[in-house]
């Protein structure tokens, strides 16, 4: 019986000592940050999360990005709060690493990726300072 008191204490510290290293990224960027320096730690992870109509045949793409960022991956997509319809909206994620110091933008171009010929329909552009 008095090994179920000190096992237990010791696997309550190990949960919560787990549940802080799988925390998410440090920081949520968004379509609000627009016009905006955002600070990122270095080191950190970051996430921006826009607002798409993929139904559409429209998504947002990276189009520039400096070399002091690490994209992680393809773009998730993620419902949003909305009553979802055929055709309604969502959101795109993209997440990063902050792998070194720097001041800098990422630009994402909403567009149809096979129509190259056509301007994107919207651009939004986040301007970066990881310190």
């Amino acid at each position: 019986m008095a090994h179920i008191f000190t096992i237990f204490p010791a696997a309550a510290v190990l949960l919560v000592f787990s549940l802080s290293c799988a925390s998410g990224p440090s920081v949520i960027i968004t379509e609000g940050d627009s016009g905006k320096t955002v600070e990122v730690r270095e080191g950190s992870t970051f996430d921006v999360k826009l607002k798409a109509q993929l139904g559409t045949g429209y998504g947002w793409q990276q189009k520039e990005a400096p070399d002091f960022v690490e994209l992680r991956g393809a773009p998730k997509q993620e419902a949003s709060n909305e009553t979802v319809e055929t055709g309604g909206f969502e959101f795109q994620v993209f997440s990063y690493n902050a792998a070194g110091k720097g001041k800098g933008d990422i630009v994402f171009e909403y567009r149809q990726p096979w129509n190259t010929k056509a301007r994107a329909f919207k651009t939004y552009r986040v301007s970066l300072e990881i310190r």
